[in-house]
C-alpha cells in the first residue's frame, strides 16, 4: 500500500518515532522554529508497510534524496526523550545532536524511575547504514550511586548513523532519589556541551555539585570524537572524599585529584579566591615558559576551578577547629594532585631525539597533629615542577625544520623548574609558639645552539633562590583562649593575616620570590 499525503495538512503528531524523514518535522518547539524557515517538501510518500521508509519528494515530482533511507527505532514511543533523539538525529555537528539529551534522559527520573531503553538508526534500501553526522561520535556513560546504595547507569551514544540512549537500575528509586538524579540533568548537559565544542572545553560546576547527602557517588565517562582526530575522553568521579578527572586527547593528558575529605583546611571565600587566582598564575607562567598546549591549560584551568568550588561541605576527616591565624597559614584550599603532560613531538627530521615536551605537576597536602585544640601542629606543603623542551629560532618568529641542514639554525631549549613552599604552626597550652614558613624556588635551563646544524653553543643558566620566614610576629596572638576574646584578636589582626596569607602562596618565580620578601 502506498500512502501519499501534503505535508501541509500532516499532523505533526504523526511524525513519531515510527515514521521520520530527513526533512520532516517533529512536534517540538525548537524543531517546528527549524521546519518553518526551510523549503517545505510537497508530499511525504510511505512505500508498502516499512516501519520508517520514507522518501520525499519535491514540487516538480524528482526525489529530494537520490537514496531511499530507512529509519529504524527501537521501540515505537513519543515520550519527550524519543521526540527529542528524532529531531536531533537530523544534525550534523556533535553539538545539536547531544543538544538537551542529557538534560531530558535525567530530568526523566522525576516522573519515573523505570529502566528505559530507545534507539534510532539510519539505513539505505540497500541496508548499508547513513551518516549524518561528519564523522562526529561520542560515547558517554554516567554512573550514579545512591547513599542506600541503588546503582543507576545510563548511556548515551551518538554515531555515524544514530542516536542510543540506555538506563539501567538495580534497585527501586525513593522519591528523593529521583529528585537528586534530576537534579544532575543541567550539570550533565553543560559537560556534553563544554565537550562537544571544537576546542572541547570543560564545565563540570553542575556536576561537582550533586546532592552529596542522597547520592553517594557519580561517575562521568566519555570518549568524543570530531573528525579523523584522536578521541578526547574523559574521566570524572565524584564522591564525599575525592573529586577526580582525567583527560586525554591527541594533545596530551591532564589530571587532577581534589581531596575533600578534610574540609577543615578549606578557607573564606576570599582565600580560596586569593589562592586559586595565584595557583591559576602559575600554571599560566609553566604554559608560557614550557611552550604547553593551550587548549590542555585552558581545559585544566576550568576544571580546577570548578572542582575546588564548594568543596567545603563534602566532609572531614579531623574534629579539632582552626582558627582565623591557622587558617592564614593555609591556602584555603582542599589538598591536591594535579599534571599536564603534551604529547612528545619530534620537530626535527636531522635530530629526532630532541622533541617538543611539556611535562608540569603541582600538588598541596596538609597534615594536622596533637591530640587536643591546645596542643597542635599544622603543616602544609605546596609543590610544583615544571620540565620541558622545544625548538626556538635564532632570529624572527619562524621555524622550519627540514633535512636540509641550511634549515637547521635553531636554539633548542630544556627547562626543569622547582618550586616549594612549606607552612608550620605550633600551639602548645593553647599557645601559637612557633609559626614559620620555608620556600625555594629553582630554574635551569639547558640552551644549546645550531647553526646549518653544527652545535655551536651549550650552556646551562640556572637561578635558585629561597627563604625562610618567622612570622610569629605578624601572627601576634592574644594570651586568652576564651572564644569571645580570641575572636576579638582575630578581627584586630585582620590585615596582618591577610599579609601572612599573601606570604604563604607558592612562588614558582626565583625572582618573584624574591620580589616578595622584601
Amino acid at each position: 500500500m502506498t500512502v501519499i499525503s501534503s505535508l501541509s495538512n500532516t499532523n505533526p503528531n504523526l511524525l513519531s518515532a515510527g515514521t521520520l524523514t530527513s526533512a520532516g518535522s517533529v512536534s517540538t518547539t525548537d524543531n517546528l522554529a527549524n521546519a518553518a524557515a526551510q523549503p517545505t517538501p510537497s508530499a511525504v510518500v510511505t512505500l508498502g508497510n516499512v516501519s520508517g521508509s520514507v522518501q520525499t519528494y519535491s514540487a516538480q515530482g524528482t526525489l529530494a534524496f537520490a537514496q531511499q533511507t530507512i529509519t529504524t527505532w527501537k521501540t515505537d514511543s513519543k515520550d519527550a526523550v524519543s521526540l527529542l533523539m528524532a529531531h536531533n538525529d537530523q544534525a550534523s555537528s556533535l553539538s545539536q545532536r547531544l543538544k538537551g539529551l542529557g538534560a531530558a534522559v535525567l530530568n526523566a527520573f522525576k516522573t519515573g524511575s523505570g529502566n528505559y531503553s530507545q534507539s534510532v538508526t539510519r539505513a539505505s534500501a540497500a541496508g548499508m547504514a547513513l551518516s549524518s553526522s561528519n564523522g562526529v561520535r561520542a560515547d558517554t556513560e554516567l554512573r550514579i550511586k545512591t547513599a542506600s546504595g541503588v546503582l543507576v547507569k545510563i548511556t548515551l551514544a551518538s554515531q555515524d548513523s544514530g542516536l542510543a540512549v540506555d538506563i539501567q537500575s538495580d534497585g527501586k528509586l525513593s522519591d528523593q532519589e529521583r529528585t537528586a538524579i534530576a537534579g544532575l540533568a543541567d550539570g550533565f548537559q553543560d559537560a556534553l556541551d563544554g565537550l562537544a565544542k571544537v576546542p572541547p572545553s570543560l564545565n563540570l560546576a553542575g556536576m561537582a555539585g550533586y546532592d552529596n547527602h542522597i547520592l553517594a557517588s557519580v561517575d562521568l565517562q566519555t570518549a568524543v570524537r570530531q573528525g579523523q582526530q584522536q578521541p578526547t575522553s574523559v574521566a570524572l568521579h565524584l564522591d564525599n572524599k575525592i573529586r577526580a578527572l582525567n583527560v586525554s586527547n591527541e594533545q596530551g593528558k591532564l589530571q587532577l585529584n581534589v581531596n575533600t575529605g578534610n574540609s577543615l583546611i578549606q578557607g573564606s571565600a576570599a582565600q580560596r579566591a586569593a589562592s586559586i587566582n595565584s595557583f591559576l598564575q602559575q600554571v599560566d607562567a609553566a604554559a608560557a615558559g614550557g611552550h604547553g598546549d593551550a587548549t590542555l591549560v585552558s581545559m585544566f584551568k576550568d576544571a580546577f576551578v570548578q572542582l575546588n568550588n564548594d568543596t567545603a561541605s563534602a566532609g572531614t576527616s579531623y574534629t579539632q577547629p582552626l582558627n582565623a591565624r591557622d587558617h592564614a597559614m593555609l591556602t584555603g584550599l582542599a589538598d591536591f594532585q594535579a599534571s599536564i603532560t603534551d604529547t612528545p613531538r619530534p620537530v626535527n627530521p636531522m635530530r629526532p631525539a630532541e622533541v617538543d615536551s611539556f611535562n608540569w605537576s603541582a600538588s598541596q597536602s596538609t597534615s594536622i597533629g596533637g591530640k587536643t585544640a591546645l596542643d597542635r601542629t599544622i603543616t602544609q606543603t605546596q609543590q610544583a615542577r615544571l620540565t620541558a623542551s622545544y625548538h626556538r629560532p635564532l632570529t624572527g618568529t619562524r621555524l622550519d625544520l627540514t633535512s636540509d641542514r641550511k634549515s637547521q639554525n635553531y636554539y633548542y631549549d630544556q627547562i626543569d623548574d622547582v618550586a616549594q613552599s612549606k607552612a608550620n604552626i605550633t600551639y602548645q597550652d593553647g599557645k601559637l609558639t612557633s609559626a614559620t614558613l620555608d620556600q625555594s624556588a629553582s630554574q635551569t635551563t639547558h640552551e644549546t645552539k645550531f647553526v646549518q646544524g653544527k652545535q655551536e653553543e651549550d650552556k646551562t643558566m640556572p637561578v635558585q633562590q629561597s627563604q625562610t620566614l618567622n612570622l610569629l610576629g605578624l601572627l601576634a596572638q592574644n594570651d586568652t583562649t576564651s572564644t569571645e576574646e580570641s575572636a576579638q584578636s582575630d578581627a584586630a589582626n585582620a590585615p596582618n593575616l591577610v599579609k601572612a596569607h599573601g606570604l604563604i602562596l607558592l612562588h614558582t618565580s626565583p625572582n618573584d620570590l624574591r620580589a616578595a620578601s622584601h
